[in-house]
């Protein structure tokens, strides 16, 4: 989860595909810039494969690089180490198998956990605010062409 101070802004270029039939059928880029100075890139491309949307996100910072490739494998690099390599164990077979790793399936489970314990959920309602805020500023990039802080987006009692 990110803290509302860490993102800075961010700057998308798209080139959707004309396929009226197929959902999410663009190949985007977006650019996420951090106060820290780090980078982020998320790629997603539905352009060279009709069936599905390859995606990679990637993080970048000062000797260290992140990547996710299809949310399921994660690869980090860090200066003067051996790379870190994690692919999960897929065990369940079943139509919800894929869900349980890579879905929201995990949030919601965690959601039911923590209200029968009565405790606070590991995410909370301004994670999803900040999710909000973010989705805000990608769109807004997209139809003006430039690069948007977030806080132009961002309701004026969340600043």
């Amino acid at each position: 989860m990110l803290d509302r101070e860490e993102l800075d802004s961010v700057f998308v270029v798209m080139h959707p595909r004309n396929r009226p039939r197929i959902r999410q059928a663009d190949g985007y880029v977006i650019l996420f810039r951090f106060a820290s100075g780090a980078i982020g890139v998320h790629n997603a491309n539905a352009l060279e494969h009709s069936s599905n949307v390859l995606e990679r996100v990637t993080l970048t910072g000062e000797g260290a690089v992140a990547v996710v490739e299809d949310w399921w494998t994660v690869k980090g690099y860090l200066r003067g180490r051996d790379p870190i390599y994690w692919e999960p164990l897929h065990v369940d077979a079943g139509p919800l198998g894929m869900l349980r790793w890579s879905g929201y399936v995990g949030e919601v489970e965690e959601l039911l956990d923590a209200t029968a314990e009565g405790r606070p959920a590991a995410v909370a309602i301004h994670d999803g605010v900040r999710c909000l805020e973010i989705e805000a500023a990608v769109h807004r990039s997209i139809a003006e062409g430039r690069r948007v802080a977030l806080g132009e987006v961002a309701p004026a009692s969340s600043r």
